[in-house]
């Protein structure tokens, strides 16, 4: 099927279909039209007879021709006017020009509603039937949806007419509208005065709605300050309501009448309902004389009342309730019933009505009202054709009916093009004031809207806007976040719209309290307007704006992503969630092994010193907490199994209630960070509660990671809403997937304290063997003084080319990886690197601070450091300092070590204590060896550490650092 708003020239082309711009939602009408179809849509600003014209210049020998557009009786809906006989035969010559495109058996179809329902319709198809040379087809009552009364069938045919697949496939569209605008007609040149009443008049077959025909009951009342001198004018436009109303209140008073208006079944007084009603009141001016008559209308409770730009009129106070107008100024006239715009009010009363009310009268000023210009006729329209172009919604009726007044061609609007429609359009997808065939609401391009967020913001450049008003405009905006089915003021934002400029000054962002409450895969909807109107703001989803437009936009939200877990799960304290199931289908002995499953992930945890915090919850139909976040350590793990047996292992359970576990999970906290990860354990399918979508969503949302652990009967698909919906990927060990995977199948429960095992390994590997010490060289004393020669030898120095005597950790991380784990730098690390000028026989003393940093406790640790050239090893530099216990007694300790708390010296021989000094010449142990930077042959002092535990903190554990001290005299 080809679609087009242009000309379309199709050698192919057996039938073409032409829709006015008037018929909404057409996109529906158009799933099944055969592929020889070619499309066409009329321009809402341009004439349509002209138009169509040139749309059949492209064919020849065409079968047939659909028409769709709103109608009535004897006239059509077509472009920006009304075709009906005396259009026909004002423009016969151009009709005619039609049979160039037509073969000799065409056959022109005319969907619109009661088009044929009177005489005068009738009429009018065997106008156009001999002036095209076709065969027609034409409705006699509703067309469209049946549920309204409409049907496809097009009851009344001049010729030989074949039936058409395209009238078949229309008829199974399952469009919900029907091609109707009423007019109301009071060409009834006697009204009738009701029985036992004084004020109510019967205008008789107004209009005709779903073949039934209308009267209109008008009650005349609340005359104030004036007199009805003619109910209804007929001498001109005998279609129109024209009352008289003289003004009888004298200078500086206001006259007026209301005229209450009830459509009723023909003869009857039961209410009947019309579709899409219109009302213009044509010739509100004055009477010519300075501060003397000025006429005004009030319309009560309709869709919408304005007036046109420029405008005569005025807006007054209201008298009864509505919206009054009035001509600004008594000079203000048109001759006789005019047709000048600037004295016109257009009003649309709504998509189903009943009844309304009008108010008519005059202001008088301070020139008094005397003799012929006191009546003043007022004339009112009931037609479409009156109406200015006016922009309506198309979401569903529970956001509101706004309207924007203006033309075609305006000089504000949204996209490419302004819509404009015969009444609001409400629809599920948004689309009700579709024009051409496809979504012709293009001013906004949606940004994608996920669950999780809370803020969403659609930026400048995919709003496309036109001002040329010469002033600045507003772009309204608003987003239904929670569903609730309204647009709330604090889901509002707006951007202002310069003159000239094709895009807002910013982005629309939206954030705060307004952003909440949304459902992943759901579909919520967003509305755009675009005015001058300084009466549009937050609070104004709905109702009249002078000028611009109104975009209405489904918007679907998307499902949260399970987030991924961070590749640093396991070197960060992280929480950890364990729901688990409790229900009758769980035995005994199952939940046994659901427990032991628990245990052994927590043991694994502790064995590989996973710093984290866990807590635990069942249910069944119910739910309770089986632990407290709880730090996991050694010494907790009997609190751990203690509460499993207790409060999970020893209790029965009852129905599958998973929602019931979520909540529960829920009630322990879920902010950012708490839990981390959500391990959820079920045997079974929920059979009672509801779903816990909702529940899962908030966990995601908070940054947490659910996993799905399926056990014996359930499997991938049962868990796709709580996890990663079509995303969810299931475990697999062989590829060591565990940070992105969401479900875990367990096919017995024999395998669940392994699979789960395997599944921890994954996300934490376990701690490899990866001992290391670190060592921070500095000169300390000189000749026994911490500042020489006005170095200080007292305070910390960062060395900028090595990355371990300090807490900060280097980017990229170096090799052996750093640390922060140093006592207080500043305050431990102290020396210098440099320590200024010596002479022979200055002493200099060296201390090596030395810190265990790894993944394990560095043992049997050694270290030998080397006297430097020129420089002689002090044997007794020490001997003033506490001695160790095992060294030899009454020999010289030179060398000192700080170590847990303690400072003891150690003697210089090899007589079983810590630390020994190895002279020039003598052969040094092989952990010398592992010092290439040092080649001196001058001595060297080698300690003997010991068992080093890894540090886990700043200065934890005491007895993972220290020092070691030696002094040596310049030669």
């Amino acid at each position: 099927m080809e679609q087009t708003s242009n000309p379309l020239h199709s050698a192919r082309a057996t039938d073409v279909v032409i829709i006015d711009a008037g018929v909404t939602n057409s996109h529906a009408l158009l799933k099944n039209i055969p592929s020889q179809a070619a499309v066409h849509y009329l321009s809402p600003t341009g004439d349509g007879l002209e138009q169509i014209g040139d749309i059949l210049s492209n064919y020849r020998n065409l079968k047939s021709v659909h028409l769709l557009a709103h109608g009535s009786s004897a006239q059509l809906q077509l472009g920006n006017s009304w075709v009906n006989p005396a259009t026909l035969n004002h423009r016969a010559k151009q009709v005619q020009s039609w049979q160039a495109a037509l073969s000799p058996t065409a056959d022109i179809f005319l969907y619109g509603c009661h088009v044929a329902s009177t005489v005068e319709g009738k009429a009018f198809v065997s106008d156009l039937a001999t002036l095209t040379g076709a065969d027609i087809a034409a409705s006699d009552n509703l067309t469209g949806d049946a549920t309204q009364g409409g049907d496809w069938t097009l009851e009344y045919q001049l010729g030989d007419l074949e039936p058409h697949r395209i009238s078949q496939q229309l008829a199974l569209s399952n469009y919900d509208q029907v091609l109707q605008v009423t007019v109301l007609n009071f060409n009834d040149p006697t009204p009738s005065l009701e029985p036992a009443t004084t004020d109510v008049f019967r205008f008789q077959n107004v209009a005709t709605v779903g073949g039934q025909s209308i009267d209109a009951l008008v009650t005349v009342s609340n005359i104030n300050n004036a007199t009805l001198t003619n109910l209804d004018d007929n001498g001109s436009f005998p279609e129109r309501f024209q009352p008289v109303i003289r003004h009888d209140g004298g200078a500086n008073a206001i006259s007026s009448i209301r005229f209450d208006f009830q459509l009723v079944q023909a003869g009857t007084t039961t209410p009947l309902a019309a579709t899409n009603v219109f009302f213009s009141a044509q010739d509100v001016d004055g009477n010519g004389s300075a501060n003397s008559v000025r006429e005004f209308v009030e319309v009560i409770n309709a869709e919408t009342v304005f007036i046109d730009d420029p405008t005569f009129l005025e807006l007054a106070a209201s008298l009864a309730g509505g919206i009054r107008h009035r001509v600004i100024n008594s000079s203000n006239v048109q001759s006789g019933i005019g047709t000048d715009d600037r004295y016109e009010i257009y009003s649309y009363l709504g998509d189903t009505v009943t009844n309304f009310s009008i108010v008519a009268g005059n202001d008088v000023g301070s020139a008094n009202c005397s003799g012929a210009s006191c009546p003043r006729q007022n004339s009112w329209t009931f037609d479409i054709s009156d109406i200015q172009v006016i922009d309506f919604s198309d979401a569903p009726s529970t956001y509101g009916v706004p309207s924007h007044a203006g033309t075609a061609v305006t000089t504000l609007r949204l996209g490419t093009a302004r819509d404009g429609d015969s009444g609001p359009i409400p629809s599920a997808d948004a689309l009700g004031d579709d024009n051409n065939g496809s979504d012709d609401e293009d001013g906004v391009t949606l940004a994608p809207l996920n669950a999780s967020d809370t803020s969403y913001s659609i930026q400048a450049s995919s709003l496309s806007v036109t001002n040329s008003t010469g002033g600045p405009a507003t772009l309204h905006a608003w987003v239904d976040f929670d569903g609730n089915g309204t647009f709330d003021s604090d889901e509002y934002t707006s951007q202002p719209v310069q003159n000239g400029i094709s895009s807002p000054d910013g982005a629309l962002t939206w954030s705060g309290a307004g952003v909440s409450g949304m459902s992943g895969g759901t579909t919520t909807y967003a509305r755009f307007r675009i005015t001058t109107d300084g009466g549009i703001n937050a609070n104004t989803p709905g109702g009249f704006a002078r000028d611009g437009e109104v975009e209405d936009h489904a918007l679907a939200i998307t499902t949260p992503v399970n987030p991924d877990i961070d590749n640093n799960f396991c070197q960060v304290s992280s929480d950890m969630m364990f729901i688990l199931d409790k229900s009758g289908s769980v035995s005994l002995s199952e939940r046994r092994l659901q427990r032991d499953a628990v245990m052994a992930m927590l043991n694994y945890l502790v064995d590989n010193n996973i710093t984290s915090r866990v807590g635990i919850v069942r249910f069944d139909s119910t739910s309770a907490t089986v632990i407290g976040y709880t730090d996991v350590t050694a010494a907790n793990l009997p609190t751990f199994e203690s509460a499993l047996n207790t409060n999970y292992v020893n209790i029965g359970g009852g129905a599958t209630n998973w929602e019931a576990g979520f909540q529960q999970a829920i009630s322990l906290g879920v902010s950012p960070g708490s839990p981390d990860v959500v391990f959820f354990f079920a045997d079974g399918n929920i059979n009672s509660g509801g779903s816990p979508n909702d529940e899962a969503l908030q966990f995601k949302q908070a940054g947490a990671h659910i996993y799905g652990i399926g056990i014996q009967s359930l499997d991938i698909d049962d868990f796709l809403d709580i996890t990663d919906g079509s995303n969810t990927t299931q475990f697999d060990a062989a590829l060591d997937n565990a940070n992105s995977a969401d479900y875990v199948e367990v096919n017995s429960y024999d395998d669940l304290a392994d699979d789960m095992t395997s599944l921890l390994r994954s996300l934490c590997p376990p701690a490899t063997n990866n001992p290391n010490v670190l060592l921070v060289k500095r000169i300390t004393r000189v000749n026994g003084l911490t500042e020489n020669g006005g170095t200080n030898l007292n305070v910390y120095v960062d060395d900028p080319s090595y990355e371990y005597d300090d807490n900060t950790l280097g980017s990229p991380a170096p090799t052996p990886l750093d640390t922060e784990y140093w006592p207080t730098p500043s305050t431990f690390l102290l020396g210098a690197t440099n320590g200024g000028q010596t002479r022979p026989g200055d002493e200099v003393e060296y201390t090596i601070y030395f810190l265990s940093t790894g993944t394990s406790t560095a043992v049997g640790v050694q270290f030998c450091d080397k006297v430097p050239s020129f420089q002689t090893f002090v044997p007794d530099a020490f001997n003033a300092v506490p001695p160790a216990p095992s060294g030899g007694v009454g020999a010289n300790r030179g060398i000192a070590v700080e170590y847990n708390g303690s400072l003891l010296s150690f003697t210089n021989d090899a007589d079983g204590d810590t630390a020994q000094y190895y002279p020039p010449g003598s052969t040094l142990p092989a952990v010398c060896d592992n010092a290439p930077a040092q080649t001196e042959d001058n001595g060297a002092i080698v300690v003997n550490l010991g068992d080093l535990p890894q540090a886990t903190g700043v200065g934890t554990p005491a007895t993972s650092y220290g020092a070691v001290r030696f002094r040596a005299r310049v030669k």
